[in-house]
């Protein structure tokens, strides 16, 4: 009839849960290491902020000898990064990659962005590595 509501039912969305190590942390964890470089840095996700969803990785991957770029993340809890962008175009002020967090898991991650030169080594101050905040939105 005119003015009723009719109720569609769904399925309820059951969030899955992520289990993050509980291990003591170091101060390490959460400083900025390297980025003294501005031709070789992470613009957005600024540091220290928490996003969610796929996210743009703002930055500049550029040297002189520039070869390619690796972007690489891991877990607050990890000593191991996992690589997760190489591309072989330097970047000024512009996008690096593309993020999707849910990948990862929620929780406190490292994100490194490192540059290398026409040798396959690190140019100098190569590395810009930052702490971000996962978050995972339940729609």
């Amino acid at each position: 009839l005119a003015g009723d509501v009719i109720r569609i039912p769904q399925l309820p969305i059951v969030p899955i849960m992520t289990v993050v190590p509980v291990v003591p942390l170091d101060d390490e964890v959460y400083e900025v290491q390297g980025c003294d470089n501005d031709a070789i840095t992470i613009i957005s996700p600024v540091a220290f902020s928490s996003v969610e969803a796929i996210i743009p990785i703002l930055g500049s991957a550029n040297a002189p000898d520039f070869a390619y770029y690796e972007l690489d993340i891991r877990p607050e809890w990890s000593d191991t990064f996992n690589l997760y962008v190489v591309s072989d175009d330097a970047v000024d002020d512009n996008l690096l990659g593309l993020l999707n967090v849910e990948i990862f898991g929620a929780g406190l991650h490292r994100l490194r962005l490192t540059v290398y030169g026409e040798d396959g080594e690190i140019v100098e101050d190569g590395v810009c590595e930052i702490p971000v905040e996962f978050v995972m939105s339940w729609d």
